[in-house]
């Protein structure tokens, strides 16, 4: 996979009905050959909490465990039997997606600083248009189905921005964001693909001698092989005596410090490894986009050196990215096929270059109660920032209670497996 182009420019929706058609018609088939999804499940009685809105002005906002979300979104459109708008990170419009993705009714904006032109075509769509957005808070693909990163408070904002547009254009003060969790369930019991995924890469690796008896033995093994040959590769030198944990833990974040330094700026902000890594792809776009609106020769120049030396601190962050999900403990605290295949597809793009191991999933969809945006409206206009604070909160804290419930739909893994992890 290749780390995201830098600068693409802001693309706003360009709707093509032949294209949302065809994309309706053949979506089963792309949601198979692009995710291995094969169903997609939403109890009755929360899509009827969809049904009732479905000629209203929403925003559908929920976690994002994988790229093919949108998909999920998508089919989910197609049931109610209307058009969705997406707003998707700009460096995902590439290739042959910078035209297919806009005529779908995706458009764009810009990581980790604010994007005027996303936030217009927002309130447009929401205030004028009456159209139904789904943006995604966390604002980046983690890949843990399990886990999700803080919400962003753009959603909330951009929402209450739009109801100061339906109150100067007179039309009736409502917009509710509709939560949403999507949980990605194994259809087979995946140990026979996983110890194939785990062979690939002991072979790749040269492990040679016999293969350890459980699945997570090996998967540990290999674990630390790579964490053993990314710290050789930056000339860090772990703690002595530290365990894996810690020596994953001290690499991610000598790593991130590299980065920061080299921009100049203090520590990366965030409570956990994930906020920092997200606040690093942020810095590094708002470093590079300093000078994107160059009018001179000299500031054009000056732009160009800035893109030069963030490429491969992009490119460090990038395959710290892959690394998200590494930790001693991430599998060893619940462990399901699904766990366990998120690893290793991680580790895949490391050791392998691609992803090489994937099984039938279901993608069961939980729709939460809705949040009425114009009911806050008087609270936000006494206090903007700490409404937004506590809707954005309170936002998140619906999608994670409908993903705990879905933690039950995991599939397990063999019992010696869980005795060797406890």
């Amino acid at each position: 996979m290749k780390p995201p182009s830098l600068k693409p420019p802001f693309i706003p929706p360009r709707e093509t009905l032949w294209v949302i058609w065809l994309g309706e018609r053949f979506l089963p088939l792309v949601l198979r050959r692009l995710s291995q999804t094969v169903k997609v499940t939403v109890y009755p009685e929360e899509w009827a909490r969809l049904e009732r809105l479905r000629d209203q002005r929403l925003i559908l906002s929920g976690n994002h465990p994988g790229g093919c979300d949108p998909l999920v979104a998508f089919w989910m459109a197609r049931r109610l039997g209307r058009r969705f708008n997406y707003l998707a990170a700009r460096d995902v419009f590439v290739g042959f997606k910078r035209w297919l993705l806009p005529a779908a009714g995706c458009y764009s904006i810009m990581r980790g600083v604010p994007d005027r032109e996303a936030i217009r075509t927002t309130r447009r769509l929401l205030a004028e248009q009456d159209r139904q957005v789904v943006i995604f808070p966390e604002g980046e693909v983690y890949q843990l189905n399990d886990i999700t990163l803080p919400f962003q408070a753009g959603v909330v904002a951009m929402g209450f921005w739009a109801l100061e547009d339906l109150q100067r254009l007179g039309k009736p003060l409502s917009l509710p964001i509709v939560p949403m969790a999507i949980k990605y369930r194994c259809l087979c019991h995946a140990e026979r693909h996983i110890r194939a995924a785990l062979g690939r890469l002991e072979a790749a690796l040269s492990l040679s001698g016999d293969p350890l008896p459980t699945l997570y033995g090996r998967l540990r093994r290999i674990g630390e092989r790579v964490v053993a040959a990314a710290e050789a590769e930056v000339g860090w030198k772990p703690p002595e005596g530290a365990s894996l944990g810690e020596r994953i833990i001290a690499l991610k974040e000598h790593l991130l410090q590299r980065v920061a330094e080299t921009l100049r700026l203090p520590p990366f902000p965030g409570k956990t490894y994930a906020e920092r890594l997200r606040a690093g792809f942020n810095a590094v776009h708002a470093f590079v986009s300093e000078y994107e609106d160059a009018k001179t020769d000299y500031e054009r120049r000056l732009h160009q050196r800035r893109l030069e030396l963030a490429e491969p601190l992009h490119d460090e962050l990038w395959r710290l990215y892959q690394f998200v999900a590494v930790s001693d403990d991430y599998v060893a605290r619940h462990l399901t096929c699904e766990r366990f295949l998120e690893v290793i597809n991680r580790l895949e793009f490391e050791i392998l270059g691609k992803s090489r191991t994937s099984v039938p999933r279901e993608a069961i969809v939980r729709i939460g109660e809705p949040m009425e945006l114009a009911e806050q409206f008087d609270a936000y206009r006494q206090d903007r920032r700490a409404t937004v604070n506590r809707l954005t909160a309170a936002l998140e804290a619906r999608v994670v209670g409908l993903l705990r419930e879905l933690m039950r739909q995991g599939t397990p893994l063999s019992v010696p497996d869980v005795a060797s992890a406890g």
